[in-house]
């Protein structure tokens, strides 16, 4: 972090101790800062989606179809065929799909792929909504990355299973969201620089002085 140059000489100089306490106070007003911000951006969107009732691109929160229906005609002796109508229906999930799509997007099942449960994964009405509540835990195991990788990736990509160490696996997507799935934050601070930008490119003043009666 390059602190802006100052526009006049400043006396005193800032101490070493001083700069580096700066830099760590600025560090962690931008550590808290911008996780909100983003937060704050990413649920407007998804109030948004949910106060709307958008209709997901993958149809998992309602399903349509036609309808065609034959009803009697009173102007004529047969029955009269009305052009098919266009019908929706909320889609269910959880246990016994007692979670309906028409009054909550948040509900959700255990993702399955050739009958088989993905550990960790969810599917639901909303698509985001289910990887926020997802974890990753199937990312940590070399066999359920290989069944995911023979469903979606025709090529020979290598890919290697996260480290346990580094992150809990059974965390949710949404709380790596909150911190922005970052681990840790380095603090670099180089004094020297500061100094550096901080120098001034060259000097000059004027001097009044009273002249000398000869």
């Amino acid at each position: 972090m390059r602190p802006r140059a100052p526009d006049m000489i400043d006396f005193p100089r800032e101490s070493q101790a001083n700069v580096e306490t700066q830099a760590i106070a600025a560090i962690n007003r931008f550590r808290i800062a911008t996780p909100r911000t983003f937060v704050r951006m990413l649920d407007l969107i998804r109030y948004m989606s949910q106060g709307n009732g958008i209709v997901s691109s993958t149809m998992s929160n309602w399903h349509f179809f036609l309808l065609n229906r034959t009803v009697p005609s009173s102007y004529f002796d047969n029955t009269y065929t009305p052009p098919d109508s266009l019908f929706s229906e909320p889609r269910s999930y959880g246990e016994g799909g007692n979670c309906s799509c028409s009054t909550n997007a948040m509900c959700t099942s255990a993702a399955t792929l050739d009958e088989r449960f993905l550990p960790g994964f969810l599917v639901g009405c909303e698509p985001l909504e289910a990887l926020l509540q997802s974890t990753l835990i199937c990312l940590y195991n070399l066999t359920c990355i290989n069944a995911l990788k023979n469903m979606y990736i025709s090529s020979n990509l290598s890919i290697r299973a996260l480290d346990p160490t580094l992150s809990s696996p059974n965390i949710t997507v949404r709380s790596l969201v909150d911190i922005l799935m970052i681990d840790r934050w380095e603090n670099n601070t180089i004094y020297d620089q500061y100094y550096s930008s901080c120098a001034p490119l060259q000097c000059s003043y004027s001097l009044n002085e009273r002249a000398d009666r000869v």
